[in-house]
């Protein structure tokens, strides 16, 4: 369809426009680089902190009432919200006042990525390792030793990988105390859009060569919860916007479009654990339209329901009539008009086109292998395997430090528990 040519178009675009280049010589290095290295406005939790953070969140949130006021009035340009029928969830709308464009200004805390204090907090740290000077301390790349490079874009690949596998559990606020997991996430979130914008298309999260790293990052990351504050908001640094940004998600490569429906089925149907996508199938998501005032194109997913009666399950989800309660108990969420590069639903059809048609109507696996060989513009992106479990948890984990995905959850969970008052 129109969605998943739109989305070829751009990932083939995305292929020419970041093809790999040299690293730049000395003398042409960004001017970024050259900047202090130390001060207090390089510390990430000093800046991104609750103090501050209480003090942004009650501007966006009094900004959110005022344009949720004003959605209400106008209702024209979001989208209506559907009366909800017995414990259905209600279609979750993207409007024009959620997919604000990222405010670049200096002083607006966490509305973008400092993509900065990533790449500072990396030489810092390189710096320090070096001026010790100390041979039993040095990486090695199996025998070879590995000497540590200021400059991110000088590093090979293998010499990123395991640098970034020592960076994680060493690295160190300027005042000397360790970095909460969060912080540490974002301080790579940081090398990653750095890279990117220095035109080099390694992708720290997804490439094989960073296996070690992801597989260490995701140990660090795992003990993190978000902390929830007095007024009952939840404090994270890790925000949708940054991974947008970094291109942890859209269409830029199979193993991301995979981490980008990973995202949406975990914020929006409630899927928390490995074990919850792992149950997930074709079968259980269906792109639905509906007229309501306008024509709108939704995804609705069916939670699985597991019967004992092994000779049903094979009819479970069939090309048959859904029972009431499979229907009450369906979740819809809405495509994005006003950013089609992030509608759920045109990537999800998107997703579709790249997947061998003998799978579109299984109902055992969503998420499949990506092929090794594949390239934007290869017809197929996945093979007919599922994804490995260790592959979704590490996604996973890092979908769970978003503060909008907790928000979500947390926004559903009360949603629930005042239903069931009412039914009580």
């Amino acid at each position: 369809g129109r969605g998943a040519d739109e989305l070829s178009n751009f990932t083939l675009k995305q292929s020419v426009t970041s093809a790999p280049l040299p690293p730049p010589p000395p003398a042409t290095e960004p001017e970024i680089q050259a900047q202090a290295i130390e001060g207090p406005e390089d510390d990430l939790e000093a800046d991104i902190s609750i103090a501050n953070f209480e003090s942004s969140r009650r501007d966006r949130m009094a900004t959110a009432r005022q344009n949720r006021a004003m959605q209400r009035a106008k209702n024209k340009d979001g989208f209506p919200q559907p009366r909800k029928r017995g414990r259905k969830k209600s279609i979750v709308g993207y409007t024009r006042d959620v997919l604000q464009e990222p405010v670049t200004g200096g002083n607006d805390v966490g509305l973008f990525l400092k993509y900065m204090y990533g790449v500072k907090a990396w030489k810092t740290w390189v710096q320090f390792r070096n001026d010790k000077g100390d041979p039993t301390e040095e990486l090695r790349f199996g025998s070879r030793p590995i000497k540590l490079k200021e400059d991110i874009l000088s590093c090979t690949a293998a010499e990123l990988s395991y640098g970034l596998c020592q960076f994680i559990r060493e690295v160190r606020r300027p005042n000397g105390n360790t970095y909460e997991p969060d912080s540490i996430f974002y301080l790579c979130l940081g090398i990653q859009q750095y890279i990117f914008e220095n035109s080099r298309i390694d992708n720290i999260f997804t490439d094989l060569y960073y296996t070690k790293f992801t597989s260490e990052l995701t140990k660090a990351l795992k003990v993190w919860q978000p902390q929830l504050l007095p007024n009952g908001q939840l404090f994270c640094r890790i925000e949708e916007e940054h991974l947008w940004e970094c291109k942890q998600l859209g269409a830029y490569s199979p193993t991301v479009l995979l981490n980008t429906l990973l995202f949406f089925n975990t914020k929006y149907f409630q899927l928390k654990s490995v074990s919850d996508h792992m149950k997930l199938s074709f079968a259980h998501l269906m792109r639905c339209t509906k007229s309501l005032k306008q024509k709108l194109t939704y995804l609705r997913f069916f939670p699985p329901m597991f019967k004992k009666d092994k000779d049903t399950d094979k009819l479970q989800f069939g090309k048959r009539k859904r029972s009431d309660e499979e229907e009450e108990g369906a979740m819809e969420i809405a495509e994005n008009t006003d950013n089609p590069l992030r509608c759920p639903v045109r990537l999800f059809e998107f997703y579709l086109s790249k997947c061998s048609e003998s799978v579109k109507s299984r109902s055992d696996v969503f998420y499949l292998q990506p092929e090794r060989s594949c390239v934007p513009d290869s017809p197929m992106w996945y093979s007919t395997l599922p994804t490995d479990p260790a592959i979704l948890d590490a996604m996973l984990t890092r979908i769970l430090m978003v503060r909008e995905v907790h928000e979500e959850l947390a926004k559903v969970n009360h949603e629930d528990a005042e239903e069931e008052d009412a039914f009580e």
